[in-house]
């Protein structure tokens, strides 16, 4: 027990705060003004050309975009002739296998969202896309069934 107390005075003796022999700040200040500051004007210069690049670039990109927006798109699906085709009574796909049921299910309510988002947004390339590659999935699905008889 009394090792243990001697041992807790030593630790407290050692977590005193401990001065130096000298004191180190006029050196450290003498250091610090000896180095040589490197040039703001060249920082200046180098944020100016920076964010003039910066500037060029993001223009060219937005006037990209702006061209690119105005064009219609060759290959892109006409919504209005998607829904003749797929709403007509005899359009939709309803396979006799159970599995590909759920996944025909599936892939109607799909192109349902998706017919109703191109109507809010008939030019968007992303909605057509994805419209298109649903189409794809039922067409491979439907070629699928007609494979297995």
């Amino acid at each position: 027990m009394n090792l243990h107390f001697e041992d807790r005075q030593k630790l407290r003796a050692l977590a005193q705060p401990v001065e130096p022999g000298r004191d180190l700040w006029p050196q450290i200040a003498a250091r610090i003004e000896s180095q040589p500051r490197p040039s703001r004007r060249r920082f200046q210069w180098f944020a100016m050309a920076a964010s003039f690049a910066g500037v060029a670039v993001l223009a060219g990109v937005i006037g990209t975009r702006m061209m690119h927006a105005d064009r219609a798109p060759s290959s892109a699906v006409q919504p209005n002739a998607f829904f003749a085709a797929n709403d007509a009574p005899g359009g939709r796909w309803n396979p006799a296998d159970p599995r590909l049921r759920g996944a025909a299910v599936e892939l109607h309510a799909a192109q349902g969202e998706l017919k109703q988002a191109l109507v809010i947004a008939p030019h968007s390339d992303y909605l057509q896309q994805l419209l298109q590659r649903t189409e794809r999935q039922q067409s491979h699905l439907q070629r699928l069934e007609h494979e297995a008889g």
